[in-house]
């Protein structure tokens, strides 16, 4: 684990923030929670050979989108794993930038948080389990819309397996 998280970890703490919009990993005996266990090869990351084993996910937002550390520290910089399309985005040019412009700075991720929030308040309310993802219905490459009425709670592992056959089968 990168000497940055590990920091934040022993500091912070893992878990959610407080708006439910991110969860960070750590040790713990849930796979859906536990740092080393959700990086397992065979929980979901075989789905997407992009991955190279060096990079971690160390967090995820309410949509299942994975944020990854190289394990090495090697470099600080945040790549974020966009479920939908397989492809990777530099989230962050450090992990300290993540924090401070992503995760705190309300402004940014503001598509993401609102539509949390307005699904949320739609009458979907709250994850009914800790590690739920908010997911579509019908995924939008296959004419799904943004509407309250196509998304619905699932299992983050699930999610993670469904997307990943999804993905597979539509490529």
């Amino acid at each position: 684990m990168p000497e940055t998280y590990r920091a934040f970890i022993d500091r912070e703490g893992h878990g959610f923030t407080e708006d439910g919009m991110f969860h960070f990993f750590g040790a713990s005996d849930s796979i859906s929670h536990d740092i080393e266990k959700w990086n397992d090869w065979s929980v979901w990351r075989h789905a997407f050979p992009a991955i190279k084993s060096e990079w971690m996910s160390f967090a995820q937002d309410v949509f299942g989108n994975q944020f990854f550390l190289r394990r090495d520290g090697k470099f600080d910089r945040v790549k974020m794993l966009a479920l939908w399309t397989g492809t990777f985005t530099i989230a962050a040019g450090s992990f300290q930038e993540f924090i401070e412009c992503i995760v705190v700075d309300p402004e940014v991720w503001m598509f993401a948080r609102e539509k949390h929030r307005d699904l949320v308040q739609s009458g979907l309310g709250d994850r009914e389990k800790e590690f739920d993802h908010l997911v579509h219905k019908i995924p939008l490459f296959l004419g799904g819309d943004l509407a309250a009425s196509n998304f619905e709670w699932c299992d983050g592992a699930a999610n993670m397996s469904i997307i990943s056959q999804l993905r597979t089968a539509a490529l």
